[in-house]
């Protein structure tokens, strides 16, 4: 048996784990084994011991993530530990908690329930979950989620999360495109969302299925660790058995994401190992649950390491999120140890905490200063942020890159004085990463910004296939090219030229296309001198080119994030015909300043020119926004992306002109990605020298107050 390293805390199994796991408590169907007494008592796992009984096969033999939380179900010291938590608000008392043995207990009795359904029970009759079926289930943070969500992982079906603030229209084309007409809402949620009602009526080709008997269930007594080593006899292929994930949509629509039950296993195992969680942990959940983050990271993760997950029902808010965090250690509130959230939240926490008084702020900081790790992800974290939280807590925010294909990719260490500020950390364990020329050659060298790829083979934790989508799935695979050093002559604007050389009969070659495929994140990142990585932004939408100069939109908004004025902000690339694109920012300004937009009546003209003169001192000439755009919000998705193509496409935020052919007029992708040519290089003192005098000549306008130079949208 093979062991590693992953952390000072822990030596776990690697690879032989499952294979251990499966002979110790599953028989395939096609093995006889004969009866026999109660077999000895072993250890299997690092932190319980189980009793091993004949003919009580478990969950599916093949699903090692259902295996491992199994063992904490029926471990006699572990089955009473909390799972999950439910609390209708933050401050209240009032909370329910459902312990290991429960959760197993209602997954049995839920299973019993859906398998009495016609249409499930004659799907898995006929196919004996081989080939797989999707379910249609709605996401929300409760219990009745998790429990529907492992009884459907137990059965071998596929669940296909869906929002629960998706309206109609979406939940239709959301299971159009993964070809389910089968949905489970929450119990509740007839009564909660009026339109359900004409939805049933409208579409009866769904059935629509949901799990109220779990309410009445609720006291009634957990089964025995025997009863819940449960036998299923379905075998399931592991190429269809998983989860079909949606993308968030803010470069294009919504792909689905199938990733199997195998990859989902070795992205819970990567965190666990990483970030160390324990039966000691208490995470505060916050975000959604039909996305990879909210699902993963914040749920899946935790319920196989034996953690404790807390759910709030009230939407997020920071006043609330900083209290409970700051609450005492009791019996109604127990202490929390680790906290996921978006950047977005790390900010409206900052301003809620600014808002307080003295000895509020040093209650609050103690109590953030109690977590043992703090994470954030999604986005870019911003630099003033994580420099505001280090004030506050002495650490920055532990910060990771991840996508709904590919699961976690980087990570910064747990050790807060490992992490690197502004940077996304470093490849987590099994996870091989490269950056691309435009040629699609590796750039070796640090500090070259190139398209980041993820290498994509059966054993790895990326996903299996965009659902039903085979085009989309083969565009995302490239076959990077290596080319040897010695015939490397020079990395020239981002791209590896090669040297004319002649090659000796039966010389290696000097190039040849890597093993495997590899996934197109979409995403360009730069890699630091200690192989640390920096994310530049999508290359849709963050990367522009600017009088032959590629930039990138998430540089220009940290630094102006760094500004005391802005609350949030989002920099575009507006095209233009001689320059290219130049950005745009549009921004917020928090309350205290945008007040004075209306008190003050120049107060406008007079904070863009400040604006522009910070500006100056902080970035070159081609990457200072040509227009600043004050908005009262930034629209945002469920983990706090702002989709720039739609900013782009609001006519009211930028008008059509006949000079320059917007994006919205288009609807293609206007940016040029490829590195400037020799020509364009030799323009392009000439075009930032005009860059520099158009800016100068702004400065009569923002003294003059002309109002084409700044607008404000009500939104």
């Amino acid at each position: 048996m093979r062991y590693f390293l992953s952390s000072p805390r822990r030596a776990t199994m690697r690879f032989t784990r499952p294979t251990f796991l499966r002979n110790a408590f599953h028989t395939h169907p096609h093995t006889v084994r004969t009866e026999g007494a109660v077999s000895n008592v072993r250890e299997i796992t690092h932190r319980a011991r189980h009793q091993l009984w004949d003919n009580t096969p478990g969950v599916p033999y093949n699903n090692s993530y259902l295996i491992r939380v199994l063992e904490t179900m029926i471990s006699p010291r572990y089955a009473d530990y909390p799972a999950v938590t439910e609390r209708l608000d933050y401050g209240t008392q009032d909370s329910i908690s459902y312990s290991y043995r429960k959760l197993g207990t209602d997954m049995y009795e839920t299973r019993k329930a859906l398998l009495k359904v016609d249409v499930i029970d004659e799907t898995l009759s006929a196919f004996e979950a081989r080939r797989g079926f999707s379910i249609g289930l709605v996401a929300d943070r409760s219990y009745e989620f998790v429990v529907n969500l492992l009884t459907l992982l137990s059965i071998g079906v596929r669940p296909v999360l869906i929002s629960n603030t998706a309206k109609p229209l979406e939940i239709h084309n959301l299971m159009q495109t993964a070809k389910t007409a089968f949905l489970i809402p929450p119990s509740k949620f007839p009564a909660s969302q009026p339109w359900f009602e004409s939805f049933k009526k409208e579409h009866p080709e769904y059935k629509i299925w949901a799990n109220e008997e779990l309410e009445s269930r609720r006291d009634s007594r957990p089964l025995s660790e025997k009863e819940l080593a449960q036998e299923y006899t379905l075998t399931t292929s592991l190429q269809k058995q998983g989860t079909i994930l949606f993308t968030s949509g803010t470069t294009g629509n919504p792909k689905a994401v199938f990733t199997d039950m195998s990859s989902i296993a070795q992205q819970c195992t990567a965190l666990r190992n990483l970030w160390e969680y324990t039966e000691d942990d208490r995470l505060l959940h916050v975000l959604p649950n039909h996305h990879i983050h909210g699902l993963v990271n914040c749920l899946l993760t935790p319920l196989s390491s034996g953690s404790a997950v807390e759910f709030v029902t009230s939407p997020f808010n920071p006043h609330k999120v900083l209290n409970r965090i700051a609450e005492p250690p009791s019996v109604d509130f127990p202490p929390i140890t680790m906290f996921h959230g978006v950047p977005t939240m790390y900010s409206s926490l900052l301003t809620a905490y600014d808002s307080y008084d003295t000895p509020t702020k040093q209650r609050v900081a103690r109590g953030l200063q109690s977590l043992r790790v703090a994470i954030s992800g999604s986005a870019a974290l911003p630099v003033p942020i994580a420099k505001k939280w280090e004030e506050i807590t002495g650490t920055i925010p532990l910060e990771r890159y991840g996508m709904t294909e590919t699961g976690m990719v980087f990570s910064n260490s747990l050790d807060p004085s490992l992490r690197k500020i502004g940077s996304v950390g470093y490849p987590m364990l099994g996870v091989h990463a490269h950056l691309l020329d435009p040629n699609d050659r590796i750039l070796m060298v640090a500090n070259v910004p190139g398209k980041l790829v993820v290498r994509w083979h059966a054993e790895s934790q990326l996903f299996h296939k965009y659902w039903n989508d085979i085009k989309a799935t083969n565009r995302a695979r490239v076959k990077p090219e290596q080319v040897a050093t010695r015939a490397i002559d020079k990395i020239e604007n981002g791209k590896v030229m090669m040297k004319t050389m002649k090659l000796k009969r039966n010389a290696k070659p000097v190039r040849q296309k890597v093993k495997d495929h590899w996934f197109r994140t979409g995403d360009m990142a730069v890699r630091g001198e200690d192989g640390e990585y920096y994310m530049l932004g999508r290359e849709s939408v963050d990367i522009m080119k600017v009088a032959g100069h590629l930039i990138s939109a998430l540089e220009i908004e940290r630094e102006i994030l760094s500004l005391p004025e802005i609350s949030e902000t989002a920099v575009v690339a507006v095209p233009s015909s001689k320059f290219g694109s130049l950005p745009h920012a549009i921004i917020a300004l928090k309350p205290e300043y945008s007040q004075q937009l209306t008190s003050k009546p120049n107060y406008k003209n007079e904070l863009i020119s400040s604006l522009r003169k910070e500006m100056r001192e902080k970035l070159s000439p081609e990457k200072l926004p040509r227009r600043w755009i004050i908005v009262d919000s930034i629209p945002r998705n469920a983990m706090g992306k702002v989709n720039k193509k739609t900013l782009l496409a609001d006519e009211s935020l930028f008008p059509k002109r006949e000079s320059d052919t917007t994006a919205a007029e288009t609807g293609e992708e206007n940016l040029e990605l490829e590195p400037p040519s020799a020509a364009e290089m030799s323009n392009n003192a000439e075009n930032v020298d005009e860059l520099i005098e158009q800016e100068e000549e702004l400065q009569p306008e923002e003294e003059g107050g002309k109002e084409t130079e700044v607008e404000r949208k009500e939104q």
